[in-house]
């Protein structure tokens, strides 16, 4: 038997615990990441990019935004590289952070001739809902395999012939894709 001097205590912890129980919300499932060749975002004209079409290409992705001296130094120094590999099978492909990306973008891209496709983020980038993860800084590039898979991610101003002989490496080697991918 409960000795009697116990049952307030005892009343006032079962108190508690229905008054947290009914405080508590539902534990939410985060949502699933979204795998490199399943990422669609819009490009400054409001088309469609699906990231599918880049399957088996060596992909230099680039995170920027335009106010970004070391991005627009960058910018350029990928997009010769693209010219230069795209016959190898590397595809360059911008995203912009820019707050007033569509208004921004196609001036900003005229001005650089940066010939590569470039597309504006969206809430799954930026909350890092993706394989790419949390984008926390810029400039930001990630190099990737045909199958989607991440090789390098470079962040920061890093001397831009690290990105270029890593992309260069990747090329060179065939990618090998597990069935579910």
């Amino acid at each position: 038997m409960t000795h009697p001097s116990s049952l307030p205590l005892f009343g006032c912890l079962f108190a508690i615990w229905l008054l947290l129980l009914a405080c508590t919300q539902p534990v939410r499932p985060s949502p699933p990441i979204i795998g490199f060749h399943q990422i669609r975002l819009l490009n400054p004209h409001n088309a469609d990019v699906d990231f599918y079409e880049l399957r088996g290409k060596t992909v230099l992705l680039d995170i920027f935004a335009s106010h970004c001296m070391p991005c627009q130094y960058f910018a350029k120094r990928w997009d010769l590289l693209a010219r230069q590999h795209s016959t190898k099978g590397l595809r360059v492909v911008g995203i912009a952070l820019d707050n007033q990306a569509k208004q921004i973008l196609v001036p900003f891209l005229q001005a650089l001739d940066i010939r590569y496709p470039v597309v504006l983020a969206d809430e799954t980038i930026i909350q890092g809902r993706t394989i790419l993860g949390p984008v926390l800084t810029v400039p930001r590039q990630y190099i990737l395999d045909g199958c989607g898979k991440i090789h390098h991610v470079f962040q920061g101003m890093i001397p831009p012939k690290q990105v270029e002989d890593a992309v260069l490496a990747l090329l060179k080697q065939p990618p090998v894709c597990s069935p579910n991918k």
